[in-house]
């Protein structure tokens, strides 16, 4: 019950917030991550629900053999805080990102964080 309603509120937040179309910045999903237990919750899904689109386009890719976005190991299983610890060691060392899309930033440390070496 306690998902159903913390989904409820991050819906209801994203609406309220923002276009229904628009797309969240990295430096507002950062300052969520620092605020109270709700605004963390929904910043983790928010970054995790990313890391898991930007994911299975990597394994699209893979199974096409087309050029991998980032490269983890072979047997990682990334899950949600570190995917979020990612975000944020990646933001603390790139300031300059804070205004463009989450799925941007993250791509990018994604990439920073597991790059390809072929």
């Amino acid at each position: 019950m306690r998902s159903v309603l913390i989904a409820v509120q991050i819906c209801s937040a994203l609406l309220i917030a923002k276009p229904a179309n628009a797309t969240p910045y990295a430096g507002a999903v950062e300052e969520l991550l620092e605020g109270e237990e709700l605004e963390r919750s929904i910043a983790t899904v928010m970054v995790s629900s990313m890391a898991e689109g930007i994911f299975w386009a990597n394994t699209l890719n893979d199974v096409r053999g087309l050029p991998q976005h980032y490269c983890p190991p072979k047997q990682l299983a990334i899950i949600d805080e570190q995917y979020v610890q990612i975000f944020k060691t990646f933001m603390e060392a790139n300031e300059e990102e804070r205004e463009n899309p989450l799925g941007s930033v993250l791509l990018l440390a994604l990439r920073d964080a597991f790059p390809c070496t072929d």
